[in-house]
């Protein structure tokens, strides 16, 4: 998922299956009350000769008021349709809107984003034809425009999309092994080739000093037998509109202690550190800006079972769980790491955070 001012503290970022030959399916959210709420930093200031002395002033609670938020999720229920929806979740997880895609080509939703001016992105993939098809939707949920990749030879297995500073696209198209970007004309901006690498997750967020990072989770072909591969994590930082970016580290993840990782669903966070989802080990990984892990959830704890994608919001994390079919909502994630809400799909990949309702965020996709 990209990050923008009017996101709270998003994600976006996308992600779906590791294979590049078949895309996932499954996954699940959760159900509780609205998020935290930070506390406001104590000030200094000269003391008040109208207050009596002994009183207790810090007890005085001058919390702003809980953020008004909708989670937007790229949920895969196949339950009810082989043509997995679109779903919006309120703070209290929820369901306010569904936008289905039954009768329609291509296997539903995966990897999304959404723009400031309310504007949402996803990918939707066909993998009876090796193909794929990038939607966008209008600030009222309607939808506006389809891209078949025709421009660039096709989409094979797009599984991540999110939007840039200036209003394009950056695509992980997982089948081609490439990141491009396009305008919403479909005109190619420009294009990273990955030859062995099959990327899988994206998100992208400016940073206080103008810089435009891009974090990308994916694997990579080794050797020549299907085994033979190597789990990644890559951070780029993007240049002018047709720029390929610049790629900062990589972070290889496979033949040492977290081999079988299958990250997922990266998160670029406001202090400059990331996450990642390890969805082969049910974790979610902390790491500072070099790429260093910092902390990772315990893996042995029933919380998680096959993390798919995490944002973040008012200080809680949000985690799609594939494996729990649910969105799971964890107050304090550095602390207890308990979930506190839960909303059961059947299925999930993706989510972006909604800024709505009325404390001037957007309008919710309510029907």
């Amino acid at each position: 998922m990209a990050l923008f001012s009017w996101f709270l503290l998003a994600c976006t970022g996308t992600t779906s299956d590791d294979s590049a030959s078949s895309p996932p399916t499954d996954s699940s959210p959760p159900t509780d009350s609205s998020p935290p709420t930070d506390s406001a930093p104590p000030t200094d200031s000269a003391p008040d000769d109208s207050v009596p002395s002994g009183t207790d002033t810090a007890s005085t609670d001058t919390s702003p008021a809980a953020h008004a938020w909708h989670a937007l999720l790229a949920a895969d229920e196949y339950t009810s349709s082989l043509h997995p929806p679109l779903v919006e979740l309120d703070s209290d997880l929820e369901r306010v809107w569904t936008q289905d895609f039954s009768g329609e080509r291509g296997r539903g939703a995966q990897g999304i984003d959404r723009h400031p001016d309310g504007r949402t992105v996803y990918t939707r993939i066909d993998g009876d034809v090796n193909s794929g098809w990038i939607d966008l939707l209008d600030a009222t949920g309607a939808l506006n425009w389809t891209w078949d990749g025709a421009e660039v030879g096709g989409l094979s297995f797009p599984h991540a999309v999110v939007f840039t500073p200036a209003g394009d696209l950056v695509i992980a198209d997982t089948g081609a092994g490439r990141l491009l970007s396009v305008d919403l004309d479909g005109q190619l901006l420009w294009e990273e080739p990955l030859p062995t690498t099959a990327p899988n997750g994206l998100d992208l967020r400016t940073d206080n000093d103008g810089t435009t990072r891009l974090f990308v989770t994916g694997r990579q072909q080794t050797g020549g037998s299907p085994g033979d591969t190597e789990e990644l994590v890559n951070l780029y930082v993007l240049g002018g509109r047709t720029t390929s970016p610049t790629l900062v580290w990589s972070r290889a993840l496979s033949g040492g202690p977290n081999a079988g990782e299958s990250p997922h669903g990266p998160h670029l966070r406001d202090d400059g550190t990331l996450l990642y989802c390890a969805r082969g080990r049910g974790q979610v990984v902390h790491l500072d800006a070099g790429g260093g892990e910092l902390w990772r959830s315990d893996e042995d704890s029933d919380v998680l079972q096959q993390p798919q994608d995490v944002v973040e919001v008012d200080g809680a994390w949000l985690v799609a769980d594939k494996g729990a079919r649910a969105l799971l909502r964890i107050d304090d994630p550095f602390g207890d790491f308990e979930h506190t809400a839960t909303a059961e799909l059947d299925g999930i990949f993706g989510i972006t955070l909604v800024p709505c309702g009325d404390d001037g965020g957007l309008p919710c996709l309510v029907p």
